[in-house]
């Protein structure tokens, strides 16, 4: 059956990515769930010994979800504004320039207090995040949200008047930061990737029917090369990229044993809930752990774990988060089977889409939102593969809810039509 579900997989890939481009935009969550199911799950296991007609029910079963979530949403229109001539304030150009200092401040720390900047790149923030990072509070970045918008709002304005080395000048202090800071793979490229999003949407030399092939072609290329690199950066190895380029396939060939282990963790998760090891999760992973999210750890000291890999790494494999020890993630598929077997894995397509097409909706509603709904749906890729991103879309209306808050009554702009 795995083969099967791969075929299909693969076939509603191209079935999307063709709707996609028949609209006339180069990307979609309803791509997105796909590409990343084959990139995680299937490519990775192609030949390897099947696990059981059972579990691999748990794939098929989130196909035809898939496909009947993405037959249901309407592919979202690209930079769809709704504002007419809307001037940005001088509000969010001194938001902006907040987060700007934010970035700037915290990679000249990370230089100064590591003695240099090789020093800083050598560091393996992926163990520092594992030993001391993963359980501390994210109250600060959560009051940097807003200005985090505003900067992204004001990479749009630049961009969609002509101001494109302005905008990518933004955009490379964002890859910078991320450079230093960031303990996963995917951060340090995001802001590129969200506006080579908005790029080939504006410029696209040819009907997009056609140019999709050679985008998701170059895309999968980029992505396979940039994961090797990005990982030894990630883990210190900065001095070791010569090697790592003349080794470049056996490199890859340990990030995918390693790295790209979903299919078997989710089979050690699904073997654990049918032993009776582990209990389903009945929703409290959606309803009552994300919304604790938004408590500060340092108002709430015994708060428990909220996030879905943290809990089930240490569930499934008696791990102590913190410990140093690698977190698991067991994709969109293997939280929505703890949560709910078989009926959550085929609700789940019809979860995530709607709520990635609901927050990029309103997001369109704002003038000057193209790098905003771009950095929306890449944003999305990480977690069709972790976990049901609850907290995020929370967050992401409410600060919505906010700028058109103080949009309608301190900034003297319309409200859309």
């Amino acid at each position: 059956m795995f083969e099967f579900n791969f075929i299909t997989a693969v076939l509603l890939c191209i079935v999307y990515s063709y709707n996609t481009a028949k609209k006339g935009v180069v990307l979609s969550p309803h791509m997105i769930y796909w590409i990343v199911l084959i990139y995680v799950i299937y490519i990775p296991n192609m030949g390897k010994e099947a696990k059981g007609f059972e579990y691999d029910l748990m794939y098929l079963i989130a196909n035809l979800g898939g496909w009947l979530a993405c037959s249901f949403y309407k592919i979202p229109i690209y930079c769809e504004n709704k504002f007419k001539k809307v001037p940005v304030n001088i509000y969010i150009y001194i938001l902006s320039s907040i987060y700007a200092l934010f970035m700037l401040y915290t990679i000249i720390n990370i230089i100064v207090t590591a003695g240099g900047v090789i020093n800083a790149l050598e560091v393996s923030r992926l163990d520092s995040y594992l030993t001391s990072g993963i359980l501390k509070g994210r109250t600060f970045e959560l009051l940097m949200l807003l200005p985090t918008v505003a900067y992204y709002l004001l990479i749009g304005k630049l961009f969609e008047t002509g101001k494109f080395v302005r905008s990518f000048v933004l955009i490379m202090l964002l890859v910078i930061y991320f450079f230093f800071i960031a303990n996963t793979r995917l951060p340090i490229i995001m802001p590129l990737m969200a506006f080579a999003v908005i790029v080939v949407n504006r410029y696209k030399p040819i009907d997009m029917r056609l140019l999709m092939p050679v985008v998701l072609t170059f895309g999968i290329v980029f992505v396979l090369v940039y994961s090797v690199f990005a990982s030894s950066i990630r883990n210190g190895r900065i001095h070791d990229i010569g090697e790592i380029a003349e080794n470049f396939f056996e490199e890859s060939s340990r990030q995918d044993s390693g790295q790209l282990g979903y299919y078997d963790w989710v089979y050690d998760l699904y073997v654990k809930i049918d032993k009776d090891e582990i209990d389903h999760d009945f929703g409290a992973a959606w309803l009552y752990y994300s919304p604790l999210s938004f408590i500060p750890r340092s108002l709430w000291k015994e708060k428990p774990i909220t996030s879905t890999s943290n809990r089930l790494t240490e569930m499934v494999y008696d791990q102590q988060v913190g410990s140093g020890t690698l977190i698991y993630t067991f994709t969109i598929i293997g939280e929505a089977y703890w949560q709910f077997s078989y009926i959550g894995v085929f609700i789940v397509p019809f979860l995530l889409i709607g709520m990635y097409i609901l927050v990029f909706n309103s997001v369109s509603k704002l003038k000057y939102s193209s790098y905003w709904q771009g950095m929306i749906l890449i944003e999305m890729i990480p977690f069709v593969r972790a976990e049901l991103p609850i907290v995020q879309v929370m967050l992401n209306l409410m600060i919505l809810s906010l700028i058109f808050f103080l949009l309608s009554n301190f900034l003297k702009i319309e409200a859309p039509k």
